[in-house]
């Protein structure tokens, strides 16, 4: 039956019904039900409040990069920082590294990658402001760069990692 045939309170209906599932916020909650549901019947576990609280903890921190990242794209300049990401990564990398399950190390390795992360956006900056490279080109050269670091960190960390094995192997 169309339109036509509807009372007027059954057109109301449909038309707030219509209203409600068109709200982009409703979609969101009805999207993030589902897959709660979906994870749920995939992962028995997953709606649990222990995990939830860890997927919030983690999001967290890539919530406060977006922030300002947002920052960065609303104030107006042409710039898009691309090396956001690696920076973080660097950071993340360099205090692991430092801290490496001692807890009286925390204090460096948070000096280490603000440091880290103050000297790479320097370097952004003095190429984006006095070089006059462009934000994505400097930035995203920049993070390809944080990645090799990263990758040569990563490659230092295994071979002293076999090292220190084959010398404890020997030593027994």
């Amino acid at each position: 039956m169309g339109e036509m045939g509807m009372s007027v309170s059954e057109r109301a209906l449909r038309s707030s019904a219509r209203r409600f599932f068109n709200n982009r916020i409703v979609i969101a909650f009805l999207l993030v039900a589902a897959l709660f549901v979906v994870g749920q019947l995939i992962v028995p576990g997953f709606s649990r409040f222990s995990h939830i609280m860890s997927v919030l903890q983690a999001s967290f921190f890539l919530g406060l990069v977006s922030l300002g990242q947002t920052i960065v794209v609303l104030s107006g300049k042409e710039g898009l920082d691309m090396s956001v990401g690696a920076n973080v990564t660097l950071g993340v990398v360099l205090g692991a590294a430092i801290i490496n399950g001692v807890d009286a190390r925390l204090l460096p390795a948070i000096f280490a990658s603000l440091g880290a992360g103050f000297i790479m956006g320097l370097v952004n900056g003095v190429g984006v402001s006095f070089l006059n490279i462009a934000p994505l080109i400097m930035t995203l050269a920049w993070g390809i760069f944080h990645i090799l670091i990263i990758l040569i960190q990563a490659f230092i960390f295994m071979v002293l990692t076999i090292v220190y094995l084959a010398m404890a192997h020997e030593h027994h």
